[in-house]
């Protein structure tokens, strides 16, 4: 990948900048404006408002934001958000005690479950850790061979 020269300048107090390039890419999002043909070589010369030009600098690896999120693939963790130790751990707990609390356990049975990242518990598996029962019935919408699973509180109903 060659290196393309990008030339910005500007008068303070002025309402227009001159952008010269010889990017291709960045011709194709300045064409909009008015432009010419600078020299032999394939640079163009624009004259864009003030307004629109907008300079990102490179990050500390010297890569701009741009090149670097089309590049890599990487996602966001904890340690690139300068999060310690001690604040991950914190924050995996909080994770861990909303999601018991979706499906009405404490922390304690949740982790009794033993799941695997994005599996949720079943209405069996709900029933058996909140002393509650697990009641089938079939949708009238539904096909026949389909089943509603509700978890109810009180065992003394019989099985319908």
């Amino acid at each position: 990948m060659s290196e393309k020269e990008t030339i910005i300048s500007w008068v303070d107090g002025e309402d227009t900048a001159n952008v010269f390039t010889y990017d291709g890419r960045m011709k194709r999002q300045l064409d909009r404006y008015p432009h010419q043909q600078h020299n032999s070589d394939g640079g163009t010369d624009y004259t864009v408002p003030i307004g629109d030009v907008h300079v990102t600098f490179a990050g500390a690896s010297g890569r701009s934001r741009h090149s670097a999120a089309r590049g890599s693939k990487k996602t966001t963790s904890s340690r690139s958000l300068g999060m310690s130790e001690e604040d991950r751990k914190a924050a995996g707990l909080r994770l861990q005690t909303a999601k018991a609390a979706k499906f009405g356990l404490t922390l304690e049975q949740y982790k009794t479950l033993h799941l695997r990242p994005g599996v949720s518990p079943t209405p069996e598996q709900i029933a058996e850790l909140t002393g509650k029962k697990v009641v089938r019935t079939k949708s009238a919408k539904s096909k026949a061979k389909d089943l509603q699973t509700k978890v109810v509180t009180d065992r003394s109903d019989s099985d319908t």
